[in-house]
């Protein structure tokens, strides 16, 4: 027999979610007559890096999935079979709007686009928001950045994951020799994976090639001027 998880609030009985199991490759919850909204994500005034705060200010054509206007799913649920599908539900979101967003850094103290839902009056605990992003953590999917687990660096590509986009990124183009910069900013970057990605991630990218043997990082005048020789 299916059991049932329920959300109550203020007196009231909102919903229940079904915990009978569902196949591997059904990733979301099946949540009968529930239409497909295609919401814009409310502007935010976040505090911190103004090129995150921009980002987060312009959700462009995102489409958020529906289970995100659904409020049980803002409220971490008790049973174990469903609190499991609704985490992949969630790494899946973050992981998608980081990167359709190029998104590395999450706070879990500030204001972030995905954490609330003005729409259903819903926001994430800071224990469900940590919850959702230890479990990319434990894949390898994202870090934190401090022992208080205040904000977390996104990983939608694994380090190794970036290292082989690059020698592929590099051998597609001929760039054989090029600087740091030009690998996040440059030409032949645009509409790429590689276009504005965060400085460290590349650079731990980098290393991890340098330490195989199949590049080598140079230093500059400064910088921009790094430069980094391909072994392809």
């Amino acid at each position: 027999m299916a059991c049932m998880s329920l959300e109550i609030h203020q007196g009231r009985r909102l919903a229940a979610i079904p915990t009978h199991p569902t196949p591997p490759a059904l990733r979301r919850l099946a949540v009968p007559a529930l239409p497909r909204w295609d919401i814009a994500l409310p502007a935010v005034s976040a505090p911190g890096d103004s090129a995150l705060q921009r980002r987060m200010q312009r959700p462009g054509d995102f489409k958020l999935p529906p289970f995100f206007n659904y409020p049980p799913y803002f409220t971490l649920q008790p049973v174990r079979e469903t609190r499991e599908k609704q985490v992949q539900l969630w790494k899946d979101l973050i992981l998608d709007y980081c990167r359709t967003q190029k998104i590395y850094i999450v706070p879990l103290e500030e204001d972030f686009p995905l954490f609330s839902n003005s729409n259903i009056e819903r926001s994430l605990s800071y224990e469900a928001k940590e919850v959702f992003l230890a479990a990319l953590v434990n894949e390898g999917r994202a870090e934190w950045m401090d022992k208080g687990h205040k904000r977390c660096l996104i990983l939608w590509l694994r380090i190794q994951d970036w290292a082989n986009y690059i020698l592929d990124f590099v051998r597609d183009n001929g760039l054989e020799v090029t600087t740091i910069e030009d690998i996040r900013s440059g030409i032949e970057t645009t509409g790429t994976e590689l276009a504005g990605i965060d400085r460290g991630v590349l650079m731990r990218a980098l290393r991890l090639l340098e330490q195989k043997g199949k590049a080598t990082i140079f230093k500059g005048t400064s910088a921009d001027d790094e430069g980094v020789k391909f072994s392809v």
